[in-house]
């Protein structure tokens, strides 16, 4: 049979496979027993019980001890038990050991043959069957309680189908509607099920409903239970045979390494960034209610719950193909790749490249050590602050790769430092790394970057929005995301390959290279306007043109080390640069660009923000986007006047002036009366329920007292209408002023008070 590994789980001495393709599946047993080594040896071992047999190997010419064992768990034990014997290897889980010594990988294709070996074979496109789910629950207390709030609907969507299970007073029952539903599962042979914070809400609640009603969730290939597991910052849902995929995760991933700039992860929010398409928003206080009365609210709120679950599955259809291309990159299944983080991705990387080359995997380091690693910080690149201001005519340009490119030039490594060798490169901080051999990072790097631009040469020869073309996209961003990993890793705090060495010998050898290009673009009648890390901003003015800046990009280049390229990044019309506070220089990764074809390019603004009220980010938007569009102030003044004539008018709808913030900790325990800190209050005074995590909405209201006095939850708000000076003074003002002063406008005009005398001119 020809397929991939699916997923896999460790049976004491065995490991359980899932092996499947588009047609077939079957499940597959393979003897591995879990082993770690000691790097010290005493007789008395041998009597311990959980020991099966003692093997003398070599690593790097060590004499290890190889102990091998009958279960996982005996594993975590005797690392403990075993302490003064120097244990390492010790914490690598039993079903990675089994994909890595066998040199497998998951997702990728294999002939299984009738001997019992995987085989490769030449890689192909791979098809899951996916579905999404979402539940709405009875809520009459704001937060539910699943031990007494009933589901009220289950909606499912798959590639042909969206469907919504549900139930009514006096018709169905809550759990003929959950038994529906996991026999849909079952009978369309998902392969991965999806949601969105399905992990974190609706999976764990769906678990609990089960249990009270007696209900056995039945969704893995093997009858084992579904395994909520709670993390420090997510939860996580294991189902063997079925792959859970929160596409809530996957947003929160991509905005996390920068992939994505998405700053309200709400579903209805990120629905839209991703597709532009709008869907059905209800309030969730008023779920128990629309159920309760029924008719056209009910079918309102069956729609809303149909319409969340096609939002997360076309996220997730979007998402998961990329999961997919790195779980096939490091070897492990994407169950077990949606919880890592880049480094750890990086991490597993090496941990493969190095048992194959017969050496020792360094331990984890201590807490100890992670606490001295972070007290002992790495200086970052070169930045040249910006003249603050509107500014006309301005080339990009940025090194492609600039870490991953100057690791793979000096090959820097920890494996590569200060190790003897008569041939090696020097950094500007004075450390030495020997040319060869090649080190575990740079040697990694090197593949990921060759292979990406093959990928992408394949690519191009397929048009965009394609199914082929889309595959090999997301191969190479796969490849993308993992090498960019690359320098965070060498400096990540609990890196086994941790090298401060290697990590301020990257970033000297970028200020030096960045430096050099600031000079030489001088030396050609340049005006450098901003530098940043591996981004140079060249102001072109009258004398200068396109064409002169890509004559730069061929100078500098052929100065560059092999495999270093300076890009040509794009032109822009015009770009606003802000000061943190009035009066002072232009800050760093805090401005505006516009392109030639009118996309608008933001950096470091509210937009990011989630406790700004929309109305604030939305003018804030507008505001650039009229500057960088007509290059004029006056039309920017004109945008904030209306909209605050619109604000004391009342013009503007009530949902505009919500403000979003997170309660991180238990409301008991906060000091200070900050505005949502008394609305969780007013929220568990009604009878609702607030919990640490939780995200509280709120408008400030007229009337009399302190502005956190009239901070109310959007669920009390009632007739009350929101306070028209508190938002035009402390969000849209605010939000505006930090671009438009840059353009000579006071906050004065704004409030026709008239401009005053003596300011710079905009230009």
């Amino acid at each position: 049979m020809k397929g991939f590994i699916f997923d896999l789980k460790s049976q004491g001495e065995k490991i359980k496979i899932v092996f499947k393709n588009k047609t077939q599946e079957k499940t597959i047993i393979k003897k591995f027993p879990p082993y770690f080594y000691l790097k010290k040896y005493d007789k008395a071992i041998e009597t311990v019980p959980e020991i099966k047999e003692i093997k003398k190997e070599k690593k790097e010419n060590q004499v290890l001890y190889k102990v091998i064992v009958d279960n996982p768990g005996s594993v975590i034990k005797l690392r403990k038990d075993l302490k003064e014997f120097e244990p390492i290897e010790a914490n690598i889980p039993h079903v990675y050991r089994f994909l890595i010594d066998n040199n497998l990988y998951a997702m990728r294709m294999y002939e299984h043959n009738e001997e019992g070996v995987f085989e490769k074979v030449v890689d192909e496109k791979i098809k899951l069957k996916m579905a999404s789910f979402d539940l709405e629950v009875y809520n009459k207390e704001g937060i539910p309680n699943a031990e007494k709030d009933a589901i009220l609907m289950i909606s499912y969507c798959d590639e042909k189908e969206s469907r919504v299970f549900h139930w009514e007073k006096g018709k169905g029952s809550e759990k003929e509607m959950i038994l529906d539903f996991l026999s849909k599962i079952k009978k369309e042979k998902i392969d991965v099920l999806t949601g969105y914070n399905s992990s974190g809400f609706d999976l764990p609640y769906l678990k609990k409903r089960c249990s009270v009603l007696g209900i056995e969730l039945d969704l893995s290939k093997d009858g084992s239970p579904v395994n909520i597991k709670k993390g420090a910052f997510s939860t996580k849902a294991d189902i063997f045979g079925l792959l859970h995929f929160d596409s809530y995760d996957g947003v929160a991933f991509l905005n996390k390494i920068g992939a994505m700039n998405i700053p309200k992860k709400d579903l209805e929010s990120v629905y839209k960034e991703m597709f532009g398409k709008e869907k059905l928003d209800v309030e969730p206080w008023k779920i128990w209610r629309m159920w309760e009365e029924g008719g056209e609210e009910l079918k309102t709120l069956i729609q809303y719950n149909k319409e969340d679950a096609i939002a997360a599955y076309e996220i997730a259809k979007e998402l998961l193909p990329l999961y997919i291309e790195i779980s096939k990159i490091i070897g492990l299944p994407i169950y077990e790749i949606t919880r890592m983080s880049t480094s750890q991705m990086v991490e597993w990387i090496l941990i493969r490249e190095a048992i194959q080359k017969g050496m020792i995997i360094p331990n984890t380091p201590s807490e100890k050590e992670v606490k001295q690693r972070m007290m002992n910080g790495i200086k970052g690149g070169f930045v040249k602050q910006p003249e603050k201001g509107l500014h006309e005519k301005i080339a990009v340009c940025d090194f492609r790769s600039l870490y991953p490119t100057l690791i793979i030039a000096y090959n820097i490594d920890k494996t590569t430092y200060n190790k003897k060798c008569d041939d090696y490169n020097v950094s500007p901080k004075g450390h030495r790394f020997c040319k060869k051999p090649i080190g575990l990072i740079p040697k990694m790097l090197k593949e990921l970057l060759e292979k990406r631009i093959e990928i992408k040469k394949q690519m191009k020869q397929f048009k965009e929005g394609t199914n082929d073309y889309k595959f090999f996209y997301y191969r190479q961003w796969a490849l993308k995301i993992i090498a960019n990993s690359s320098y965070g890793y060498m400096v990540y705090a609990r890196a086994k390959w941790y090298s401060r060495e290697a990590g301020e010998s990257v970033t000297s050898w970028a200020r030096e290279k960045i430096h050099e290009t600031i000079k030489k673009a001088e030396e050609d009648g340049f005006k450098v306007l901003y530098t940043d890390t591996d981004s140079i901003f060249l102001k072109l003015g009258d004398k200068k043109t396109k064409e002169d800046v890509f004559n730069l990009v061929r100078k500098i280049n052929k100065d560059l080390p092999e495999g270093m390229e300076l890009e040509f990044e794009g032109y822009f019309p015009r770009g606003i640069f802000v000061s943190s506070k009035k009066g002072e220089r232009a800050v760093k990764k805090k401005y505006a660009l516009i392109r030639e074809d009118g996309a608008l390019e933001i950096k470091g603004f509210e937009l990011v923000r989630r406790d700004w009220s929309n109305i604030a980010k939305e003018t804030q938007r507008k505001v650039i986007k009229t500057i960088l569009e007509q290059g004029s102030p006056e039309k920017a003044k004109e945008v904030v006047k209306k909209v605050i004539n619109e604000i004391r008018e009342r013009k503007i709808n009530l949902k505009e002036f919500i403000i979003y913030t997170q309660i991180k900790r238990k409301v008991s325990s906060y000091e200070q009366q900050a505005p949502h800190v008394k609305a969780a209050k007013k929220l568990i005074k009604a009878g609702y329920k607030v919990k640490t995590g939780n995200i509280l909405e709120y408008v400030i209201v007229q009337g009399s007292g302190s502005i956190s006095d009239r901070a109310i939850p959007i669920q009390l708000i009632g007739n009350k209408k929101y306070d028209a000076d508190y938002y035009i003074n402390n969000q849209v003002l605010p939000a505006v002023m930090k671009i438009i002063r840059e353009v000579g406008i006071t906050e004065d005009e704004l409030k026709y008070k008239g401009k005053q005398q003596g300011l710079n001119k905009w230009f």
